[in-house]
């Protein structure tokens, strides 16, 4: 058997019933994207409220991105400014990845 390294998002769900409905329709949506600068959503699991947890969750299991997230990178460069080059090429993946979402 293999094993895929993946990352979870918790998601509390602190409003009505739309936010369940609003956030599986937001990871139907994306497991169905597939981009090489959109992170990989392999699927999802509902926590209902209880005792122990007041709100309800959604559990997001997705591609596991071994960069880390973008505040810390910047944070680790203590107020140093990113070169342009990088800038750049962070740019048009974005930019590309916002155009296959709205196409």
């Amino acid at each position: 058997s293999t094993s895929t390294l993946v990352a979870l998002k918790r998601v509390v769900l602190r409003g009505e019933g739309d936010d369940l409905s609003n956030g599986r329709r937001e990871v139907e949506y994306m497991r169905q994207l597939r981009h090489p600068h959109i992170v990989t959503v392999f699927g999802a699991a509902e926590l209902p409220a209880s005792a122990q947890r007041p709100f309800a969750e959604l559990m997001i299991a997705m591609e596991f991105c071994v960069g880390g997230r973008l505040p810390e990178t910047l944070a680790q460069r203590n107020g140093r400014q990113l070169p342009e080059a990088e800038v750049l090429h962070a740019f048009r993946g974005v930019a590309s990845a916002v155009a296959h979402m709205h196409a």
